[in-house]
């Protein structure tokens, strides 16, 4: 622990108080100034990209009303080709209506349209426009049908693009998820299959019959709207259940049922008037009234949807700007109690230290009686406490001072720059044999002769040096040299130590360790080479790890004590553990069985592997009387087995 915090600490010892509180202040500041702009950065992004999507609605509104107003001037338009001179005013009318939405869409494309990049697609859609407006004089029915459908193809597919890149299609909430789904996929996708299906009811009502073609893309739009309906119920169904908005189902609901009701309607007499009967009877102004309320329930749906929706992100952002400015708030003010806090632990402390100087100044001038005095519970109030007791025990200290030198176990003396004794503890006139009397004033050789006389010089501790006692005898002493310099004295204090009892004890235990380890070697010896007997007359020998030359000898002599001592008729060798078996090796092998052979007993030898094998073979040596087998238990049984156990003769 000392070690990790060591740099820091001599960091710490180079500065003063301020430049302490200054570093420190700077390492608190940094992480925090970095998680709160982190913070911030988050936030304003979340708040960004909610923002992103509030303009993904405003330029979606003018394309709504586009949309709408598309299916109405082309029924009015193929009322038109179909020869209602009558309806050739409220075509006029629906056109200024759509050059009106097309110069709304353009005012909307100017403030948002290099954010969204929606410009291009724009330009495609004015270009539809264009085309339709141009040719109205010399419009036909099939061509009006395939100019609106590619408008409303370009329309939708602007739609598409305004999702995407005003991240609605990425919102990350429940609740306005699904209600985007709805402003953005659900209806707009509806909205052409009941102005279809309404245009192709129309014609067949015009026509009286329903031929096979009609009947067919009839069931297949009116399948097609009903699925979404579905998927729309199930859509508000999850945002409803998720939303934290109590507003949310309320404002919607009235226009959901509406949609849903008029729709039904509408798909129920298709089915009724157009898709069943034979003959078709239905009027022309009953059905377009129920395609018309359809068809504009579902735009009053879209309506009351977006509106929630920029609520609801209205409401997101509002929730961000909450929590951004308490983050600000709160971290704004615990810095300013920080800095409070701080700038007080600062003078509590500067205060302390000027009272310790004051204080040391007066011991410095001889008023060892002198306290400090404050009212700090911390450690700074144990270290002034520890100031002052250090102040009351230099007023003991000489008498404490005196009363160690008596009582110490280890000789001391102190000794003039020249080398004549100044003083000595009874310590010392023990070790020595002299009396201080004798010694004061005397040359330091007469106790520590040369060639040690001059080591009091040195400083240092743990140095052995040879001492003579008052009977002229030498022993070993431990000698540790410190300096004193008080004014113009220069003296040195030696310690004494005799080593004579520490030297007979060390030697006492090296003699013990010497047996201790040749004990050790014995066992280890005996360990590495074990014998184990498989039945009275079988012992086996399993080596392992490396064979050296003196292991090797090792194996020879055990496996020798071994079948003697247990009269052993057969020994076995196995290698399996020895990982190499070079020549040596193998000599050594040789030599062991035919050592054992001599003593009557066969040898048989396991564990043999491919490479051993080869290195047997390559010494060319008789292997007649050794027994090889490839595993222990092998060999086992061929030594345990009856009519084997007669060893082989000596040759």
């Amino acid at each position: 622990m000392q070690k990790l915090f060591r740099p820091a600490i001599a960091l710490m010892n180079r500065l003063n108080y301020p430049q302490k509180f200054a570093l420190i202040s700077l390492l608190f500041a940094i992480p925090l100034a970095l998680l709160s702009t982190l913070f911030l950065i988050e936030i304003n992004s979340k708040i960004a990209f909610a923002q992103k999507e509030i303009y993904g609605g405003q330029y979606l509104r003018p394309l709504r009303s586009l949309l709408e107003h598309t299916f109405r001037e082309q029924q009015l338009l193929q009322d038109v080709v179909g020869g209602d001179a009558a309806a050739q005013p409220r075509l006029a009318a629906a056109q200024a209506q759509i050059d009106a939405d097309m110069r709304a869409l353009a005012e909307v494309d100017q403030q948002l349209g290099e954010r969204l990049g929606t410009s291009a697609q724009l330009a495609r859609l004015a270009d539809d426009w264009a085309t339709i407006k141009g040719r109205t004089a010399t419009m036909r029915a099939r061509t009006n049908d395939d100019l609106h459908a590619q408008m409303v193809e370009d329309l939708r597919a602007l739609v598409s693009t305004v999702g995407d890149s005003s991240n609605l299609i990425l919102d990350p909430d429940l609740d306005s998820y699904y209600i985007m789904d709805i402003v953005l996929l659900k209806l707009p996708e509806v909205q052409p299959q009941l102005a279809r299906i309404w245009q192709l009811g129309d014609r067949v009502i015009g026509q009286g019959v329903a031929s096979p073609e009609d009947r067919s893309q009839l069931i297949i739009l009116s399948g097609l709207i009903q699925r979404n309906i579905l998927d729309t119920q199930k859509g508000l169904g999850v945002a409803f259940r998720n939303t934290a908005s109590p507003s949310l189902q309320p404002a919607l609901e009235a226009r959901i049922d509406t949609y849903f009701e008029a729709t039904g309607r509408f798909l129920n007499a298709i089915d009724h008037d157009l898709i069943q009967p034979r003959a078709i009877i239905a009027p022309a102004a009953g059905y377009r009234s129920s395609a018309a309320a359809a068809l504009q329930s579902s735009f009053l749906l879209w309506d009351g949807a977006a509106d929630q929706l920029d609520q609801l992100l209205k409401v997101r952002i509002d929730g961000f700007r909450a929590r951004q400015n308490l983050a600000v708030g709160v971290t704004a003010a615990i810095l300013l109690l920080v800095l409070f806090v701080w700038l007080a632990f600062y003078l509590a402390v500067m205060g302390t230290v000027r009272a310790l100087a004051g204080a040391s100044e007066r011991m410095v001038g001889g008023d060892l009686a002198g306290l400090v005095q404050i009212e700090n519970r911390d450690e700074l109030g144990q270290v002034v406490q520890s100031f002052n007791n250090v102040a009351a025990a230099l007023v003991a200290a000489n008498a404490q001072q005196q009363a160690v030198l008596d009582n110490a176990v280890d000789g001391i003396m102190t000794i003039e720059a020249d080398g004549r004794i100044a003083s000595f503890n009874p310590a010392a006139e023990r070790i020595f044999g002299l009396a201080a009397a004798d010694l004061i004033g005397q040359p330091v050789a007469r106790i520590i002769p040369p060639p040690h006389a001059d080591e009091y010089r040195r400083l240092g501790v743990g140095r052995e040096v040879i001492g003579r006692r008052a009977d002229g005898s030498a022993f070993p002493l431990d000698l540790a040299v410190g300096e004193m310099r008080l004014a113009d004295q220069h003296r040195y204090i030696a310690i004494a130590h005799d080593l004579t009892e520490r030297k007979r004890a060390a030697e006492e235990r090296a003699r013990l360790q010497e047996q201790i380890i040749r004990a050790q070697a014995a066992a280890l010896v005996e360990l590495s080479t074990p014998l184990i007997p498989i039945s009275d007359d079988v012992v086996v020998m399993p080596l392992i790890g490396a064979l050296d030359e003196q292991r090797m000898q090792q194996v020879i002599a055990a496996l020798l004590s071994g079948v003697e001592r247990r009269r052993a008729r057969t020994a076995i060798l196995d290698i399996t553990g020895v990982p190499l078996v070079d020549t040596q090796v193998a000599n050594g092998l040789i030599m062991a069985a035919q050592a054992v052979r001599l003593l009557g007993a066969r040898v048989i030898l396991t564990g043999i592997r491919p490479e051993v094998a080869q290195t047997l073979v390559g010494l060319g040596v008789d292997l007649s009387y050794i027994v090889t087998h490839s595993t222990l238990q092998s060999g086992i049984a061929y030594a345990t087995a009856p009519q084997r156990h007669t060893p082989a003769a000596p040759r």
